[in-house]
């Protein structure tokens, strides 16, 4: 009995040490066993029966699907594919390369383009401060060429000289982005072209498929880029050219201490719709119609200019009596200019200088008088901005007139 019992002991105790290696083999297979951290990278789980004895495993190991494809390192890429080393992958690959060095232009480029337009904005700040100042002062009254107005007049002509620096930057970069846009043409090209090589394998043809899509999105994105940027160009331009000849004008109202709008050459310029939509700071107020009867006793300047309608040619807009010392005619008359250009953009302006009518010398006399008179006026217009080619004196005498006057005709 003891022979058998220890025989049943022997048998039940090894039935028991196969149950256990056959439960850590089943438990491995299904990941349940502490991970090998001698085969495996920090925090991932893999199963490794190599520690296992091949004797201690008394059947085949039991695996179980999970339901889950494997990952391979192909699927697991998000980058273009990439070509290969036959020629033509060759070929693409220095397209590639030179995609993207395009690629790193073109963002530097757009950074500059920025860092342009940011200037511009602080400097029109600080030339429109400088401006709101100046025509404050002049709009609540000052002296004849205040010396404080003189030296802000310099400071503002010197912020516009900065801004149209920044213009000049502006077209350099024009001409760069000019050179990338030829660039990223010709590498269309190129990738087009090179389907047509022959010794392309199928990994070649779908590297060239992503590097023409690539491509053709710098060719639009440069396009907007140079047509923005053109744009700025000319708006600056447009803008630099108007504010010098408004400093013109503005020195003009410095040094009679009055206060004058834009430049007549940049509301002659202006088309009819965009003055009706412009500000209407530093604009001529209207000029009431004046009826004949009324002008005689009047001296100075006086308005004619119907609100309804373009005058007639021969019907003056402005009459200046020169009847008295040191008339101040400046700003009637740059009134009643602004308001005849807002009618008429296109119309010329006709000067007449009309004298009294005498005898001999003195008619003479007063014929040179109101000539002298009248190229005073038109010099004034000049520096409000009427271009001398849309400026034609002619004279005449009047037995009704008892001093020497300045008739304004648009035409």
């Amino acid at each position: 009995m003891s022979l058998r019992h220890s025989l049943l002991l022997t048998v039940v105790i090894s039935g028991f040490a196969l149950t256990g290696c056959e439960s850590q083999t089943m438990s491995q297979a299904f990941g349940f066993a502490p991970p090998d951290t001698t085969n495996q990278a920090s925090g991932a789980t893999t199963t490794s029966t190599a520690s296992t004895p091949a004797s201690s495993v008394p059947a085949p190991m039991v695996t179980v699907d999970s339901g889950v494809a494997p990952v391979t390192a192909s699927a697991t890429t998000s980058d273009a594919p990439q070509p290969t080393q036959t020629i033509v992958g060759r070929q693409i690959a220095q397209l590639q390369s030179d995609l993207g060095k395009l690629q790193s232009d073109v963002a530097t480029d757009s950074a500059t383009l920025n860092d342009l337009r940011t200037k511009n904005q602080s400097l029109a700040t600080n030339y429109y401060t400088i401006i709101g100042e100046i025509n404050a002062k002049l709009q609540s009254g000052t002296t004849p060429g205040n010396p404080r107005l003189v030296q802000r007049w310099q400071d503002a002509s010197t912020a516009l000289d900065q801004f149209a620096a920044v213009g000049n930057d502006m077209n350099a970069l024009s001409s760069k982005i000019a050179a990338s846009a030829s660039m990223a043409n010709y590498l269309l090209d190129a990738a087009r072209a090179t389907f047509g090589l022959s010794g392309a394998v199928d990994e070649d043809h779908a590297a060239l498929k992503t590097l023409e899509d690539d491509v053709q999105r710098i060719v639009i994105g440069i396009g907007r880029v140079l047509t923005d940027l053109t744009r700025d160009i000319e708006r600056q331009d447009a803008y630099v050219s108007a504010e010098r000849r408004n400093l013109q004008t503005l020195s003009l109202a410095i040094a009679r201490g009055e206060v004058y709008g834009d430049n007549l050459s940049n509301v002659a310029a202006a088309p009819p719709a965009m003055l009706a939509q412009s500000s209407d700071f530093g604009r001529a107020a209207p000029v009431a119609p004046v009826a004949a009867e009324t002008l005689a006793p009047r001296p100075g300047v006086l308005g004619q200019l119907p609100a309804d309608a373009v005058p007639a040619a021969k019907a003056p807009f402005v009459i200046i009596r020169f009847d008295r010392p040191d008339v101040d005619y400046g700003q009637p008359l740059y009134q009643a200019m602004s308001q005849a250009l807002e009618k008429n953009p296109l119309g010329s302006f006709e000067v007449l200088a009309v004298s009294p009518s005498g005898p001999g010398a003195r008619q003479t006399l007063a014929s040179t008088t109101a000539r002298g008179k009248a190229e005073d006026v038109m010099r004034t217009m000049a520096e409000m901005g009427v271009p001398a080619d849309r400026m034609q004196l002619t004279t005449a005498t009047s037995p009704d007139a008892t001093s020497p006057e300045v008739h304004l005709f648009l035409k």
